[in-house]
């Protein structure tokens, strides 16, 4: 059912789970996922060696890959092949075509300058 046919609330609720770019990182024992929904906020999870197959899967971001067309098992093998390392790597960047052009651009810009995170807060702002 396509979203403008549920109703403006549920609509929303799915606008703002809906993920327009991704960034994947893996290092020091942990995942850590960004992510800019399609209506502009900013989220970011991190989750443990542990932990983030299973996180992968109840954030619908492997079900995202895969519609994406990327392979998450793949994705998943790279963060594991990370986690021991000492540094923060970058294992996957994912743009979604069907975002719109503002919420690209505000990625990119976001991306360049780097974020910070809101004390007691599990989202993120621009720096």
């Amino acid at each position: 059912i396509a979203p403008e046919e549920l109703g403006e609330r549920a609509s929303r609720a799915l606008r703002e789970h809906r993920y327009a770019h991704t960034i994947i990182r893996a290092g020091a024992g942990r995942a850590v996922v960004r992510t800019l929904t399609v209506n502009g906020q900013w989220c970011e999870y991190e989750s443990t060696a542990k932990t983030f197959e299973g996180d992968f899967e109840a954030r619908g971001l492997t079900r995202y890959m895969m519609r994406q067309n990327i392979r998450p098992q793949a994705v998943i093998e790279d963060i594991g092949a990370h986690l021991d390392h000492q540094e923060m790597v970058e294992v996957r960047q994912i743009k979604t075509a069907e975002a719109g052009e503002a919420h690209r651009l505000a990625a990119e810009q976001v991306t360049e300058r780097g974020m910070t995170r809101r004390p007691g807060a599990g989202r993120e702002s621009p720096r």
